[in-house]
């Protein structure tokens, strides 16, 4: 992937994140990461074909990173809740302070 790939796809991620409602990405994201543990830990016992074809397409590295990625968007999101939080609350002492 080239750097405008990226920009691209890192900003097509950023639209689908923006869309959906801060706890309702935190709970996805805690049950993909469940279920990408599970499947890590039992998946070659309950499903040995599943899991041996998740390996070897590189599925399971796929789903890891792409969870790596989701996780990070997550932290920014997080991260601009709490500054938008701090320039309402500054905003408003500045309007007390008027």
């Amino acid at each position: 992937m080239n750097d405008e790939q990226i920009q691209f796809m890192m900003v097509n991620i950023l639209k689908q994140l923006a869309m959906i409602p801060t706890d309702d990405l935190e709970t996805y994201v805690s049950d993909i990461e469940s279920n990408n543990q599970r499947f890590e830990n039992i998946g070659a016992i309950l499903d040995p074909t599943s899991y041996r074809n998740a390996l070897h397409t590189g599925e399971l590295e796929n789903a890891k990173a792409m969870l790596k990625i989701t996780k990070l968007m997550l932290d920014a999101r997080r991260a601009i809740d709490e500054r938008e939080v701090l320039v309402k609350k500054y905003q408003q002492k500045r309007i007390d302070n008027d």
